[in-house]
């Protein structure tokens, strides 16, 4: 009779166990996909997490598959649980049940079960976990890390076998995703009304990108950068605005390394003086100083504090190697509006028969519209961006790549200090590729 007992309360616990895990799993994973929606456009919340929470937002590709793992372990866990609870209950109770009896009940409560599972414990772990991510990172990082350490093996050794299975079968996937953002993104689409375009989820995509890049990714290089010279009179500075037609330089003595602040021409204009005998120091703007490999996020994170639209960018001696604007930053997230950039009109010209001419500043989306190909990818947001990230360095003048998908040949023209300047395209037909 005792073993009856013990044994049925052995396995109602290991159940129960197996749904809060399971439930807690669920809940942590949607708060740090939460966290990643939000977390650029709160003003240094990241700075108030834990080093163990913040190294968990930064694996978040990861967690993902630890909780899908663990959780299917704890599922397997709980089913073993009920099969031998049936068996222990079929013993003192319902002897005369046959074997296919019994798996007809287990069938049945199983079924059971993980409605429970999900209508009592998973849909709210969900809401909780999108609604209050900030306060379940702070207070299970230290326990889900546990969890995230012990599955890890797992993970490594599962990802090794896929590997090997996808290498096998030749497949690539367009876009990467994980599997928790996904559950995330359909949950909010699934609580609004209006769809999600294309275009909005490229957006979201590029969004929960955005904190792989560093501030160097983005930033405008030293030589495009265009700075007032205190050095020169007013109406040399003032003839130079008329030129450029920017809304805010950086203003500076001698060179960008004695930069001094920010000036926007709208406070020129509203300050009423005359251009000649204008104060222009007085009517700077407070900015940051950045390091070139600071995280993107973080650099975004000062710059929404400060209020500031532009932040000068270091290298690790300090010196001076180019700015980072807002525009820059919501450029990776919306395509190209970068201030600085060439005209739309100038940047891809038709010089021949399927060949042309494009500005390394050229709107990727842009290029891809007037040459009607598509080069499948979110990596970057402009022509000379893809030419670096498809060789994996910066390229050397009269260098050449083959786009093989697209039939586009591409010549390196011209480049800048750390930027592609110009380069030419030529669409190959299929008459050409046979020869």
């Amino acid at each position: 009779m005792h073993e009856f007992y013990i044994k049925s309360a052995i396995c109602l616990l290991v159940m129960l166990f197996s749904a809060a895990a399971g439930t807690f799993l669920l809940m942590f994973s949607f708060a740090v996909a939460s966290y990643k929606f939000v977390s650029v456009t709160k003003t240094n919340k990241s700075d108030a997490l834990d080093p163990i929470a913040k190294r968990l937002l930064y694996a978040s590709g990861k967690i993902s598959a630890v909780v899908y793992l663990a959780r299917r372990a704890l599922l397997a866990l709980a089913l073993t649980a009920l099969w031998i609870l049936i068996d222990n209950m079929c013993a003192r109770f319902f002897a005369g049940l046959s074997g296919f009896g019994e798996s007809v009940l287990l069938l049945v409560l199983a079924g059971l079960l993980l409605w429970v599972q999900y209508a009592g414990l998973d849909m709210t772990a969900i809401k909780y976990g999108k609604s209050k991510p900030e306060k379940i990172m702070a207070y299970y990082s230290k326990l889900f890390y546990v969890v995230y350490i012990l599955m890890l093996p797992v993970y490594y050794l599962s990802a090794w076998i896929n590997a090997k299975i996808v290498k096998k079968l030749k497949i690539k996937p367009a876009v990467d995703f994980e599997s928790i953002d996904v559950e995330l993104m359909l949950s909010a689409k699934n609580s609004d009304s209006s769809k999600i375009t294309p275009y909005t989820g490229r957006i979201v995509r590029n969004a929960l990108k955005l904190q792989e890049f560093d501030v160097s990714d983005v930033m405008l290089p030293r030589s495009q950068v265009q700075y007032l010279d205190l050095d020169n009179t007013n109406e040399e500075i003032f003839d130079f605005v008329r030129q450029t037609h920017h809304t805010r330089y950086p203003l500076c003595r001698g060179n960008l390394d004695e930069c001094i602040g920010i000036l926007n021409i709208q406070d020129v204009f509203n300050s009423g003086g005359d251009e000649k005998n204008i104060d222009l120091a007085s009517l700077r703007r407070e900015t940051i100083r950045v390091k070139e490999n600071e995280k993107l996020e973080s650099a975004l994170t000062k710059m929404l504090k400060y209020k500031i639209q532009m932040a000068v960018v270091e290298d690790e001696f300090g010196g001076v190697i180019g700015v980072l604007t807002l525009d820059s930053a919501l450029a990776e997230l919306v395509g190209g509006i970068n201030e600085f950039a060439v005209s739309e009109r100038d940047s891809v010209k038709r010089i021949g028969k399927n060949k042309y001419k494009i500005a390394g500043l050229a709107s990727l989306y842009k290029v891809e519209d007037f040459l009607d190909i598509d080069f499948k990818t979110d990596q970057t947001s402009t022509f000379g961006g893809l030419i670096t990230h498809t060789l994996g360095r910066f390229p050397e003048v009269g260098e050449q790549l083959y786009f093989r998908d697209q039939h586009a040949r591409v010549i390196v023209d011209k480049v800048d200090e750390r930027s592609v300047a110009e380069c030419t395209v030529i669409i190959e037909d299929n008459e050409e590729q046979q020869s």
